[in-house]
């Protein structure tokens, strides 16, 4: 329940190639942890330079210029803090607050169930010159979503997006109406990817783009799993409260972590932990309803689909899943990489993000 898309079982079969094909495979990578480049616009926060582009003890990259000092990630979260302009918007009750950087095309970043925005600001503090970077916490849906009908329809189709989920959905076309944005794209990771599915098919004329990493169409929760999520909603205390939480955690995402920044880590950690239970049960609740594989043949927005070699089972066969019903996804690989290349990867992510969301062609990372 901490990352409904992540489960702590890595897969062992061997990982397709970047732009997968049902014949072409490629052999498993060992979990890499440092960047491609050092130059001094776009490297990475907390991260050293590779042993290829930096050489002896003067440490030039490809270019044969110094290596700019690596920023850690407090630095770039501070100055993030800082610079983006905070805001927020009443939702009938229900308050959504984020905060906006950079200038040009808008990307809008949706949450993992999960933390915060936060997480997010090493990626889009690599974007901010090229792109403006809106990054928000939407609340649960309101209880009034478990009375409605369960069978409402969306605009553009006639199959049924579950109340609480278009809600949630309809959350983000406020923030962009907020923004003055017609159109805009989308970097979804985790649960945000079912709300950027239902934004789709709600809206199909406003979304230009879509980069979705860990998600799913829909997610078949045990009964146990269910009574938990409903249990949950009435618990008092944070995520970090919870038995076994820091062992699950530990297991599915440290190795990919970067080892020469530890407090990365537990940024993340503190980040997770903080989320109050009944924020985590009140979005895990959407999942519980959530089928939206009807509606993905009608989905035609352009999309990658960015694949860790780190994903578990559960993972995997959903992003297969939603490669095989979304007419225009593509998939990317990042070998060496788990389920948070925007916290432990953002460089690599960023090579891939920009080119996409210019219309470019993607290169391999």
């Amino acid at each position: 329940m901490l990352d409904v898309a992540s489960d702590s079982t890595p897969e062992t079969a061997a990982s397709p190639s970047r732009s997968e094909t049902a014949q072409g495979h490629a052999a498993p990578h060992e979990p890499c942890h440092v960047e491609e480049t050092c130059s001094e616009s776009t490297h990475a926060p907390g991260e050293c330079c590779p042993p290829d582009q930096c050489s002896g003890e003067g440490k030039l990259d490809g270019a044969h210029q110094p290596c700019p000092t690596p920023q850690v990630w407090h630095q770039v979260l501070a100055s993030f803090r800082e610079q983006a302009e905070s805001w927020s918007i009443d939702r009938n009750g229900r308050t959504i607050t984020g905060r906006t950087i950079g200038s040009g095309p808008p990307i809008y970043f949706l949450n993992g169930i999960g933390g915060t925005h936060e997480l997010f600001v090493l990626t889009a503090w690599l974007l901010r010159d090229e792109f403006r970077c809106v990054l928000f916490d939407s609340p649960p849906p309101d209880g009034r979503c478990d009375a409605l009908n369960t069978h409402a329809r969306a605009m553009s189709g006639s199959e049924t997006i579950p109340p609480a989920l278009r809600q949630l959905a309809e959350d983000l076309l406020a923030v962009a109406d907020r923004h003055g944005d017609a159109t805009f794209s989308i970097s979804a990771t985790s649960f945000g990817v079912a709300v950027a599915l239902a934004a789709m098919a709600l809206a199909p004329h406003r979304i230009e783009r879509g980069a979705l990493q860990g998600g799913f169409a829909r997610l078949d929760l045990s009964f146990p799993e269910r009574m938990l999520i409903r249990l949950g909603r009435w618990l008092p205390g944070r995520v970090r409260h919870l038995p076994l939480r820091s062992i699950i955690q530990t297991q599915s995402h440290l190795p990919w972590f970067p080892p020469f920044d530890l407090t990365r880590w537990q940024f993340f950690s503190d980040d997770t932990g903080q989320l109050p239970l009944r924020t985590l049960a009140g979005r895990a609740s959407v999942l519980t309803r959530c089928d939206l594989t009807p509606l993905l043949p009608q989905i035609r927005t352009p999309l990658i689909l960015i694949r860790g070699e780190g994903e578990g089972r559960v993972s995997a066969a959903a992003s297969e899943q939603l490669h095989a019903s979304l007419p225009e996804a593509t998939v990317e690989r990042m070998h060496g990489c788990g389920h948070l290349p925007y916290l432990t990867h953002p460089h690599r992510l960023v090579k891939l993000l920009r080119p996409f969301f210019k219309g470019e062609e993607v290169p391999q990372v």
